[in-house]
């Protein structure tokens, strides 16, 4: 079962739970990844200018010799 925080649930969660927190400051352009299974946030953009989400999964095994990608 994957866990869901209702909107504003976050920073209260983290203190609950003992999760340190990290915050990465992003410049236009820059690429970042991370591991998705870490618990995160993304806070909302204030303005009017949008945010452009490039999205790509990698899945890989110790089983399987192959790797799967998709966005």
């Amino acid at each position: 079962m994957e866990l869901y925080l209702e909107p504003g649930a976050f920073r209260q969660y983290v203190d609950e739970k003992g999760i340190e927190r990290v915050q990465v400051h992003l410049e236009p352009g820059d690429l970042y990844f991370f591991f998705t299974e870490n618990i995160h946030e993304v806070p909302h953009i204030a303005g009017d200018q949008p945010r452009i989400v490039l999205a790509i999964f990698f899945a890989m095994s110790p089983d399987d010799n192959e790797i799967y990608v998709w966005a």
